[in-house]
């Protein structure tokens, strides 16, 4: 059984958001923005898939937009009329607010548990998260990974931590939105690593120019009756949350559709960017299927959660559409990553390979990144010269730029590099 058509599940959403946004958040035109929120607050906590126990079911996810998208506001009405879930802003917003540190009082160290672990198996919205640095968002990855939190000082506590997350930010720089090449640097401009890009199971990026603002704010608008209440939005989303893995069906068509899809997904986005990458996109997709599902009241009975292909192929639609909008464009610029990870002269590339000594092309081909200068002195020639051979690297795709000066080998240039530093070694052997 495929359940619900595509054309059923977009209407109630609709319908849902619809009353949601006329009489309660006041955002309107962002139907995606509340969708996404929603898609965390639904979510069970963990469940079977594929025959083995998925321990983190529920998604994590980031919206990142300018100011004035209404990001802050649809989410503290939401989190208002729900009941259930925080908002963490302000001093909170470091590891030490979120998961927790050690405070010496007289000889004793105690350890005060941040606003993640507290809320165990509820869900923390962390507001303005440009506000913490990339060291606190990368000492959070056994908390995003694991459900776990853990402050090693002069003492080591651990603590069960399976929140749900939702993280709100604005690009780390001045700039807007639309000053961007793509929704990829916007991200990277918040954290760089690839590890911790990969921990959230979708992102959504908003541009304050989209939509006016007066418009989305318009209150003078046709009346929409109140039909999902707070008592009844409330009580879904406890409905959801107190799901026991044996009450929760994911169907085999809709396990062997994760499959499919997201092989789909990782054919088209490159995994240079890692929101999608070929390890986790069928578990990203499962975890929001399920949770579209519990959204959308999937149940035969009132106790049983059945997840659908159709509940999966909408998410694997949504996710499609949102990634290759204007302001994203996470198929336009994986099609360049694609196109610019092969060599266009590979001879330029092989000359440039045997000029570098024996020992320094080993060296190079162990760099993660490159600057100027990398080349500068691997090669031992003047700034200037160095300058010229970054040019032609950079004009035969050798290199990729990442940020600033920064610059990451393509794979082939990579091969070429362990290749001639193997026959300079052997070279260099035998001359000794």
């Amino acid at each position: 059984m495929l359940g619900p058509t595509l054309a059923a599940i977009d209407s109630k959403l609709k319908e849902i958001y619809d009353d949601l946004a006329t009489n309660v958040t006041h955002i309107y035109g962002r139907q995606d923005l509340h969708l996404t929120i929603d898609l965390v607050y639904h979510s069970p906590l963990r469940f079977y898939y594929d025959g083995k126990l998925l321990r983190k079911g529920y998604p994590e996810v980031l919206i990142l937009g300018d100011t004035r998208v209404g990001k802050t506001q649809c989410a503290e009405a939401l989190q208002a009329h729900y009941g259930l879930g925080i908002l963490a802003g302000g001093e909170s917003m470091s590891f030490a607010g979120l998961v927790g540190g050690l405070q010496q009082i007289g000889k004793t160290w105690n350890c005060t548990w941040g606003k993640i672990p507290q809320n165990n198996r509820r869900l923390v919205i962390i507001d303005e998260a440009t506000g913490m640095s990339e060291k606190d968002i990368s000492q959070m990855s056994s908390v995003r990974s694991q459900g776990i939190a853990s402050v090693t000082k002069i003492q080591s506590q651990e603590t069960e931590a399976r929140t749900r997350l939702i993280w709100l930010a604005n690009p780390r720089s001045e700039l807007t939105v639309n000053q961007f090449s793509s929704g990829v640097d916007i991200i990277e401009s918040l954290i760089h690593a690839p590890e911790d890009i990969a921990r959230w199971d979708m992102a959504i990026i908003l541009s304050k120019d989209e939509i006016d603002f007066d418009h989305m704010t318009l209150r003078k608008r046709e009346p929409v009756p109140h039909v999902y209440t707070a008592e009844l939005c409330k009580n879904l989303v406890l409905w959801a949350w107190t799901r026991e893995t044996r009450e929760i069906d994911i169907t085999d068509e809709a396990e062997e559709m994760c499959y499919d899809l997201g092989k789909d997904m990782c054919k088209k986005y490159s995994s240079d960017f890692t929101l999608v990458n070929p390890s986790e996109q069928r578990i990203k997709l499962i975890r929001l299927a399920t949770a579209l599902a519990a959204r959308l009241y999937s149940t035969p009975d009132g106790n049983r959660l059945v997840v659908y292909p159709r509940h999966v192929q909408y998410i694997y639609n949504f996710l499609n559409r949102i990634y290759d909008s204007k302001y994203f464009k996470y198929d336009s610029w994986s099609t360049n990553q694609n196109s610019g990870s092969q060599l266009i002269n590979r001879e330029a590339i092989k000359e440039f390979c045997l000029s570098i000594t024996p020992d320094g092309c080993l060296k190079f081909l162990d760099l993660k990144t490159v600057r100027c200068k990398d080349i500068e002195e691997y090669l031992g020639i003047p700034a200037d010269e160095a300058k010229h051979k970054l040019s032609t690297l950079l004009l035969n795709n050798a290199l990729l730029r990442t940020r600033g000066d920064y610059y990451r080998k393509v794979p082939e240039f990579n091969l070429l590099l362990a290749e001639y530093g193997k026959k300079n070694g052997v070279h260099k052997e035998k001359e000794f």
